[in-house]
């Protein structure tokens, strides 16, 4: 009887706090300025380096969590070198003048964890996700 309680107060709790963060996180606002989350898909699983031309009037900032980034910008066309320190999932945020109009990519060449180049980019794309704004983040808190 005592492991049917706890089983049952472990999902009741659960239910609880998820329901607790779903009330605070309503949907972002796609359109103006901000920072979209970009994410390089991969059929291959755990990258190590890409390069990306990410093109777009007023492009800003573009920042890495993990590892090192290195951009260049010529007109429109801003071309960012990403470094991971270990293999996964190549993300960054960029600045943006208009969330809803994330930039146009070209992926150039991604490079696997045995820093080999890939083959064939065929089947990898670049997903923009936008990323709550400061006012936005302290609305859902």
């Amino acid at each position: 009887m005592t492991r049917i309680l706890r089983l049952y107060r472990l999902v009741s709790f659960s239910a609880l706090a998820t329901a607790f963060v779903a009330c605070g996180s309503g949907p972002v606002e796609m359109s103006g300025p901000g920072t979209l989350l970009g994410t390089l898909h991969s059929p291959n699983g755990p990258e190590g380096a890409a390069v990306i031309d990410l093109v777009g009037p007023g492009l800003g900032l573009l920042r890495v969590e993990s590892g090192l980034a290195f951009t260049s910008v010529s007109g429109d066309v801003t071309r960012a070198v990403i470094l991971r320190d270990r293999p996964g999932v190549i993300e960054f945020t960029l600045e943006v003048p208009d969330r809803g109009s994330p930039p146009a990519v070209n992926l150039i060449e991604v490079a696997g964890g045995d820093d080999q180049l890939r083959s064939s980019l065929q089947e990898y794309a670049v997903r923009f996700a936008a990323v709550p704004s400061s006012p936005e983040r302290a609305a859902s808190r």
